[in-house]
């Protein structure tokens, strides 16, 4: 009883503040790409989740057993991906516009290229750490999520990295 009578003499416990809900958007995405005919050719790497058998002998109470199980890892694979631009907006670094002309005969043999991961225009802070001409390319939502989400492979039950 006298537990209770103090708790309420003191007052409610402190809230814990909540964690944010909106979530930051995400960190724009350095490439090796070329561009020619109005596309984009790049060379990503993706985490594809492989099935993995791993064998061990186990040794309970003098008995050996040879154990198997399957694991799902996730492995990085390299790939190359071919994206329409007709419409991206292409810009560099410091704001300056260039139409797919100008990005094409700037990015004729492969370069270091910067794709916008939410089809927004990069912010101020990953700005300032690119060159003023470095190039970025701002595709739409539709096909950033046609390109980058695995829709097709299964999620893995168990991951180890």
């Amino acid at each position: 009883m006298f537990p209770l009578l103090l708790m309420m003499a003191i007052g409610p416990a402190e809230t814990v503040p909540s964690a944010p809900t909106a979530m930051p958007p995400p960190a724009p995405l350095v490439v090796s790409g070329s561009i020619s005919r109005g596309r984009l050719t790049m060379l990503c790497t993706r985490n594809k989740p492989v099935e993995v058998e791993y064998r061990e002998k186990v040794t309970v109470d003098r008995f050996t057993y040879d154990v198997s199980r399957f694991v799902t890892r996730l492995v990085p694979v390299s790939q190359m991906f071919k994206v329409d631009l007709k419409d991206a907006t292409i810009m560099t670094a410091g704001g300056k516009r260039l139409t797919l002309a100008e990005a094409e005969k700037r990015l004729k043999k492969p370069a270091g290229l910067v794709l916008s991961m939410d089809g927004k225009p990069i912010g101020r802070g990953h700005r300032a750490m690119l060159q003023a001409d470095a190039v970025v390319i701002i595709l739409p939502t539709s096909a950033l999520a046609d390109l980058f989400e695995p829709r097709k492979w299964p999620l893995p039950k168990d991951v180890e990295d």
